[in-house]
């Protein structure tokens, strides 16, 4: 498996983070107007009651080629386990390509890959999910933009602006619908272009609480499409409390630990 390859594999790690960091995120702050206010907090009420949840899920990858710019298609499947903002499990299982065979627990502070038919541990810190609550809380500006339809919903559209340590330039919009309290869409732009975009859909309500069961994830290089993600989620239980024991994998001495 190339480099390239590998790359757009570990972008769509970041997108995991990026997408759940908004997804169940209760701790951004509010600049602004009252209608800024109302919106941010519409998502803080519902994370608050959203303590933990499950799911299994089915996934189609779309990557580009850099060989013949035709798109490889991969598809996996697996579950996904989140208690709060800082921890989260994803057991994810390809049969044609062992490299996907893998086990993800993400926390605040670092982030595990268990490669069970390599029987190979990845160990670091959780540098992306650090970075971009980093980022969140640099923000220097928040905006509150306009109303728009998206997907049959009215919409609060919110603009985030932030730098990286590299000096890289980034801003995200925002969909937010207020009524339920949740995100349906995100467009995040890196020094001035299209770096990825996030749609969340199909939304049912379990347990009093809006959670979309499919997400789709594009990731873009000058102007075009290299990565696109398809996640759909099922079998979804809230609330019904998740062992902490599940965020961790035993006897990580025995395993090969690899850069």
């Amino acid at each position: 498996m190339n480099k390239s390859f590998l790359f757009k594999i570990f972008l769509f790690l970041f997108s995991i983070s990026l997408f759940f960091i908004f997804y169940n995120s209760s701790d951004i702050n509010a600049f602004g107007s009252t209608n800024l206010d109302n919106v941010l907090n519409s998502i803080k009420i519902r994370n608050n009651n959203l303590k933990n949840w499950h799911s299994t899920f089915n996934s189609l990858y779309e990557i580009k080629s850099s060989e013949n710019n035709n798109f490889i298609e991969i598809y996996t499947k697996g579950e996904i386990f989140q208690t709060g903002t800082s921890k989260r499990r994803i057991n994810e299982h390809c049969n044609n390509v062992p490299e996907f065979n893998r086990i993800i627990i993400l926390e605040e502070n670092s982030y595990q890959v268990f490669f069970p038919d390599l029987l190979k541990m990845k160990q670091d810190k959780n540098y992306y999910l650090l970075k971009t609550k980093e980022w969140f809380n640099k923000s220097d500006k928040v905006e509150y933009l306009k109303i728009d339809k998206f997907n049959n919903s009215i919409l609060h559209i919110l603009k985030f602006n932030f730098e990286t340590d590299d000096n890289n330039k980034f801003y995200m919009k925002v969909w937010v619908n207020k009524e339920k309290g949740v995100i349906e869409k995100i467009e995040v732009y890196k020094n001035g272009s299209i770096f990825t975009t996030s749609i969340m859909s199909n939304f049912k309500n379990i347990n009093d609480l809006w959670l979309a069961t499919k997400v789709t994830q594009t990731f873009f290089e000058n102007g075009k499409t290299v990565l696109k993600t398809t996640m759909t989620l099922n079998d979804i239980k809230v609330n019904t409390g998740i062992s902490d024991s599940l965020y961790k994998i035993d006897k990580l001495s025995s395993y090969e630990k690899t850069e």
